[in-house]
């Protein structure tokens, strides 16, 4: 039954997105007391936002976090909410969601949540806080990739905001960083 959850993270792995929610589903009929059911549901949940079934989804997500609080799911979780909202273009929410999952997550989920958080801000027309997230974003994130699109972030967010010495300043960073890119 183990390989069964095993296949469904190969067949969302490979982007086969119903086929992953029928698998899931079912190894959650089968082991729904698995150690691997939390990590199923989430990824249950990842499979239908892929398929376009927000509603769904997001009941799914939500239920998730209230099961697991405390837990690395539940800020995962928490990112997935964060990306309905993103979807919808409720900015205000996502940035919210984003931030919430920011400030439960580390490492490189951490890094994401704050750059997406910067992005749903900027989005929003909120500069200074998308400014703010992408400067966390910067400072927590390994990936050097990450770490530039943070720093290109925080420079359009203080572009936007008429600060041009900060905006190139970061955009200065950004190609330190990752100067390939």
């Amino acid at each position: 039954e183990d390989a069964l959850y095993y296949a469904a993270n190969a067949s969302l792995a490979m982007g086969e997105q119903a086929q992953a929610r029928d698998e899931f589903q079912q190894f959650l009929r089968l082991r729904p007391q698995s150690n691997l059911a939390p990590s199923a549901r989430r990824r249950l949940a990842d499979s239908l936002y892929a398929l376009g079934n927000y509603d769904a989804a997001s009941d799914l997500y939500t239920k998730i976090r209230e099961q697991s609080k405390g837990t690395p799911v539940a800020g995962e979780a928490l990112l997935g909410l964060g990306w309905i909202s993103f979807s919808r273009k409720d900015w205000p929410q996502a940035a919210q969601r984003f931030e919430g999952a920011a400030k439960e997550l580390r490492g490189a989920p951490q890094a994401e949540a704050w750059l997406r958080a910067g992005d749903a801000a900027f989005n929003a027309g909120a500069y200074a806080t998308a400014q703010q997230s992408y400067r966390q974003a910067a400072q927590v994130a390994g990936n050097p990739l990450t770490k530039s699109d943070a720093h290109m972030g925080a420079g359009w967010a203080a572009y936007r905001q008429r600060d041009f010495n900060q905006a190139y300043g970061e955009w200065g960073n950004a190609l330190a960083v990752a100067p390939e890119d």
